[in-house]
């Protein structure tokens, strides 16, 4: 559905339902209405956002140099 542009179509058939429930839909699509909140909360500024990003280096550096250690020996042999 990304690549070719076309809306999902849950998203409408959601809001439908919705609807028939007595509920409001949502403007957007889902990833809009459901992941971004989640993703980048409004309480998200760029001190964060840098904490973040250095701890998720700080991890991938930490799991990739295990798994170097734990090969690096049988390519010795």
């Amino acid at each position: 559905m990304e690549w070719s542009g076309w809306p999902c179509p849950l998203t409408p058939l959601e809001n439908w339902l919705r609807t028939q429930a007595g509920a409001s839909g949502y403007p957007g699509g889902f990833v809009e209405h459901y992941l971004v909140p989640v993703l980048y909360p409004a309480t998200l500024n760029r001190t964060v956002q840098v904490l973040l990003g250095a701890t998720v280096l700080v991890v991938n550096v930490i799991t990739y140099a295990l798994v170097f250690a734990r090969t690096a020996p049988s390519r010795r042999s």
